[in-house]
């Protein structure tokens, strides 16, 4: 988000984006938070780049795991 290195918020940010992408997608709703956005195109960037994009295709990814603000890293 901000620099050319992502930083903890911006982790953080996109799983608050995920988490909205799959409301919009899956609730019957007319407002559309992130779905056909800007944000979507934010999001996409940001998951294509390529250590994101090498995580998420490893077996170490859970989709769909959201962790609420009580999760811990270790």
């Amino acid at each position: 988000m901000f620099g050319d290195e992502p930083v903890i918020v911006d982790f953080f940010l996109c799983e608050f984006l995920e988490r909205w992408l799959a409301m919009d997608t899956e609730l019957e709703t007319n407002t559309k938070l992130v779905k056909g956005t800007v944000i979507e195109a934010y999001l996409a960037r940001f998951l294509a780049l390529s250590k994101n994009a090498q995580f998420r295709s490893s077996d170490k990814f859970i989709l769909r795991l959201f962790n609420g603000w009580q999760a811990v890293w270790y």
